[in-house]
């Protein structure tokens, strides 16, 4: 009952920042201390749904995604709070932007916390809408309107997929509770070929809500809206697909098929959208693109059965993603900073000699520690992002050794913290560790395998002409957004504002005269 207060005082908060206490700059104080006493109140709900056993009579579910995201929504919805109110300050439209955060905000907690399918749905499709409303916050710019309405589009796709996955998981389970449905499938070993189509929906529908290739040209363009909206959209909406398969893991860890389909598309897309965004020069472009990058590399985690890592990695990179757009103006620093210190190229024999080195180093740990198979699977199969993480360190070598050794005192203390945290989460969520296949394994060494060679033409051999071919296609994201683009306005023309609509009429008449 507690719990239940405490997840009705925090949806009400937020309500009441978004309609009562919406009253321009004068009212921004009052504001931030609800958001403030809202987080305190997230912190104390977690710890409650850490404690107490799930109850498929209340209406909200205790687990430990729902707290953990509960934590996270409420500490961005407080920091972006603090941010906005200088960086709007002025602005005509200051109440709706207030106004829509708040009900974003208050669905993603009513999302993670719900136990109804029904209700799950509603807040899904409300995140949806009000997104909408903030990505159209500048309606006079047209790639602004244009990014809004193909992400409209490709939301009402996802709220399709997700309304019929819970209308065949509710006419099967003959319960609308996420409780008793989730301990149904914790308990069976095999789905039928229903259920396997309700996993192939809910992938489906996380792949849309994620921006996955080749529906992710919506989340390049919005870079026209402001950038709370900006840090909102990519550090807390944009992962809710992740956070989907979390929630039902269970079914998710008995398909075959799902998991493949989530494989091979989130896949590319991490491959291409990492390689796509170093062609890129615009920071906040090259943030875009790295948020579709990361939303694939955590479903495939999520593909793979690292639910622990996932979630880790959600909350990693929504922290990340929020300080990177909210200080956009330092990194274009840091960016021109980095690329003066990058050695002009990188030599065969050091990069082979550093890959063997951490390799053996890894795997000689390994064996050490007497890691059996299925830890030693997801040691596998995380090897190829140490290795990238050590060729970028080993640029150090052309440096002053004192940077080499600060850089890997610092791999050993991060590395260490990831542990602490990974095992946490691991215990949190409680999930039966799953065997990775010899394929999964394989796919993953050829995608990782495809990624390091890209890096390394574009980086260090630009001259070659396959080098020169590769960045052709790739600054041109290989025109799949422009194929989607095409089928959006096919299916549904953009209809632009009516003051727009004159300009454009405007310049159409000038046009003809000239």
């Amino acid at each position: 009952m507690t719990f239940s207060l405490l997840i009705g005082w925090i949806l009400a908060g937020y309500l009441l920042c978004g309609y009562r206490l919406n009253s321009g700059q004068q009212a921004w104080p009052r504001i931030q201390r609800f958001y403030l006493v809202n987080l305190a109140l997230a912190l104390a709900a977690a710890v409650l749904m850490w404690q107490i056993p799930s109850d498929a009579s209340m209406w909200f579910h205790a687990s430990a995604v729902g707290g953990v995201m509960l934590v996270l929504v409420s500490f961005l919805g407080w920091i972006l709070t603090r941010y906005a109110k200088e960086y709007l300050r002025g602005e005509a439209r200051l109440n709706d932007f207030q106004r829509y955060m708040s009900l974003a905000l208050a669905s993603v907690v009513l999302l993670v916390t719900t136990n109804h399918l029904l209700v799950l749905l509603l807040a899904w499709i409300a995140i949806g809408l009000s997104l909408h409303r903030l990505l159209m916050f500048y309606p006079e710019r047209p790639r602004a309107v244009l990014a809004a309405h193909k992400q409209f589009l490709f939301a009402r796709l996802a709220e399709v997929c997700l309304l019929l996955a819970f209308g065949l998981l509710w006419w099967q389970q003959q319960t609308p509770w996420l409780t008793e449905i989730l301990a149904h499938y914790q308990e069976t070993d095999a789905l039928s070929t229903l259920d396997e189509w309700v996993v192939m929906l809910l992938a489906s529908a996380a792949l849309i809500k994620c921006a996955q290739l080749p529906v992710h040209g919506w989340l390049i363009q919005v870079v026209e809206s402001p950038t709370p909206v900006s840090a909102l959209l990519h550090a807390g909406i944009i992962n809710l697909g992740g956070v989907l398969l979390l929630l039902f893991a269970p079914l998710l860890s008995l398909s075959v098929w799902a998991k493949t389909f989530l494989l091979i598309a989130a896949g590319l897309s991490t491959v291409l959208a990492a390689l796509i965004m170093h062609t890129r020069s615009s920071i906040k472009v090259k943030l875009a693109w790295s948020t579709v990058s990361q939303m694939g590399l955590l479903l495939l985690e999520c593909a793979l059965g690292l639910y622990e890592i996932a979630l880790l990695h959600l909350v990693a990179h929504s922290c990340y993603k929020s300080f990177a757009f909210l200080n956009a103006g330092s990194a274009v620093e840091d960016y021109v900073v980095s690329k003066l210190h990058r050695p002009a190229r990188l030599s065969l024999p050091v990069l082979a000699a550093v890959v063997l080195l951490a390799s053996a180093l890894v795997l000689g740990i390994a064996h050490f520690m007497h890691i059996i198979w299925w830890d030693m699977s997801r040691l596998v199969v995380m090897l190829p992002f140490f290795l990238m993480a050590v060729v970028l360190l080993s640029q150090s070598l052309f440096g002053h050794l004192r940077t080499l050794l600060q850089s890997l005192v610092l791999l050993m203390v991060l590395g260490g913290l990831y542990l602490l945290q990974k095992q946490g989460f691991a215990e949190l969520l409680g999930l039966p560790p799953q065997v990775l296949s010899p394929w999964m394994m394989g796919w993953m060494a050829a995608l990782m395998t495809t990624l390091f060679a890209g890096y390394y033409l574009l980086s260090y051999q630009s001259k070659w002409s396959v080098s020169q071919r590769l960045y052709r296609n790739l600054y041109a994201g290989f025109y799949l957004d422009e194929w989607a683009t095409r089928l959006t306005l096919a299916v549904w023309p953009v209809s632009l504002p009516p003051s727009l609509q004159r300009a454009h009429t405007q310049f159409k008449q000038v046009e003809g005269r000239v």
